[in-house]
């Protein structure tokens, strides 16, 4: 018995979900609500509702710990939960457990350890935030496809990352395409497949008239000195030059770095230098740059003047990309405004960024300010406390920007939640907004109101006019 209240749209995902289960071939499907609409409570409906154990939830480990509490909660503890090792056990202490719960990243060890042979047959195996198994050639995606269970669940609420073919792995998983089928109408044949498996809802269809509303900014600012507009342009320049000998050579290592530089450089010098400074091998771009720049970058002085304009009023989730980012961002709030930040990012222990979830949520606390490195903290967390949302620097897709701006706006908010994005203009942060606003247009081919689709992953560096105009 479900200890709780469904909100209608969630009773009509558990009756989709009871339906595919029931009725469907293949049995299960994918339930793509967009992030905050409480893919989990649905699950955890079905669970209580078609009881089908022992059922395993693969999930980001950042997650765990509140798949686990949510599901004793609910259940008032008549689900027995436990969590799994690398070896696909539960300790010697455990007593057996319905549903188990285990990471990806000890996911990509089970076919190492045989833990999947080992493990009971399943009733159910649910694979939350299953964009992360978008890349087929994974070893997650190939233990994923070896666990046999009668009912297969994927939840993502951004099942497009970056390209179609990542919604075609997750057809895999549900038993619903195998990779040789994959054709030039792969879009076509990819509608066709998701329309009678995908449930989709935003949070503008079900949230409009329960959540206060979400105000957008994209502030464009020009570089506060010609000092740090040159230093960037030389940079810039050479980082061009390797990205076209990476394309020609097929290097998409060389590529990627070269983009990276770029986007590191708009948002300070130091990042570029100290990561130059950690290459074994020397790099002629090095010889580009001083050996350390004192001072405070452009971006950070927007974003942490905004962080201390705001921090009074409401609590604040500054998202990056980059850990030394985060580090100098709570650097100048320290030393500049006298303000404390709390950092989440993929360095910390499981138990760690409980606490620091926990302290920043605590309205009684102190904290203020939290630091948030989306690709470690950009899916599945509740951080309704948050009302104002920071974008210091964008990842390559919008899909991982969303997820991240719903930690705040998610069911559960009451105030209005305002995100500013911050970009500092002639840089490669304008060229990403383009690939984000391409991304989002192309997705609409594919499926309603998917957050981003692309067969190009990544922005290219800033040409000529004429070429700009070309779409390069």
């Amino acid at each position: 018995m479900f200890h709780g209240t469904y909100l209608p749209h969630q009773r009509v995902g558990i009756d989709f979900m009871l339906h595919r289960e029931r009725c469907g071939r293949p049995s299960g499907g994918l339930l793509a609500d967009e992030p905050g609409l409480g893919k989990t409570i649905m699950t955890i409906g079905l669970m209580l509702e078609n009881p089908c154990f022992p059922c395993l939830i693969v999930c980001p480990k950042a997650v765990e710990a509140q798949w686990a509490s949510e599901i004793k909660r609910f259940s008032n503890s008549g689900i027995a939960v436990a969590a799994l090792g690398a070896s696909g056990g539960a300790g010697e202490e455990a007593l057996p457990w319905q549903v188990g719960i285990v990471s990806y990243t000890r996911l990509s060890h089970f076919q190492r350890n045989r833990a999947i042979a080992a493990m009971p047959a399943l009733g159910r195996v649910v694979f939350d935030e299953g964009h992360q198994l978008r890349n087929p050639s994974s070893k997650c995606h190939k233990a994923a496809l070896l666990i046999k269970a009668k009912h297969v669940w994927v939840l993502s609420g951004t099942p497009l990352v970056n390209k179609i073919g990542d919604v075609w792995a997750l057809l895999q998983l549900l038993r619903c395409a195998k990779p040789s089928e994959a054709t030039p109408q792969i879009a076509c044949v990819v509608r066709r497949m998701l329309k009678p498996i995908m449930l989709r809802r935003t949070m503008c269809d079900i949230a409009a008239k329960t959540l206060p509303g979400l105000s957008y900014a994209t502030l464009c600012v020009p570089f506060d000195s010609q000092d740090e507009a040159e230093l960037y342009a030389r940079v810039e320049a050479y980082c061009r030059l390797r990205a076209r000998a990476g394309m020609r050579s097929g290097n998409d290592v060389m590529v990627m770095e070269a983009l990276t530089r770029c986007r590191q450089m708009a948002i300070h010098p130091k990042l570029v230098i100290n990561g130059l400074s950690r290459k074994a091998v020397p790099d002629a771009l090095a010889g580009e740059l001083p050996k350390a720049w004192p001072f405070l970058s452009t971006k950070l002085r927007v974003v942490t003047d905004l962080v201390a304009q705001h921090q009074a009023q409401e609590k604040v989730l500054v998202l990056c990309c980059f850990i030394e980012e985060m580090e100098l961002i709570a650097l100048v709030l320290k030393h500049m405004h006298g303000l404390d930040a709390l950092t989440y990012s993929g360095q910390l222990t499981s138990q760690e960024r409980a606490s620091v979830v926990a302290s920043f949520c605590d309205d009684k606390g102190k904290a203020r300010v939290l630091l948030l490195q989306v690709q470690a903290g950009g899916t599945g967390l509740n951080l309704q406390a948050a009302s104002r949302v920071i974008i210091s620097s964008m990842p390559w897709t919008p899909s991982l920007e969303s997820q991240g701006i719903h930690r705040a706006f998610r069911l559960g908010q009451v105030r209005k939640v305002h995100v500013h994005k911050v970009v500092v203009a002639d840089t490669i942060d304008e060229r990403m907004l383009k690939t984000h606003a391409r991304k989002d247009k192309e997705a609409q081919l594919l499926m309603p109101y998917a957050p981003s689709a692309s067969s190009s992953s990544l922005p290219s560096l800033p040409e000529d006019e004429e070429e700009e105009e070309d779409g390069t």
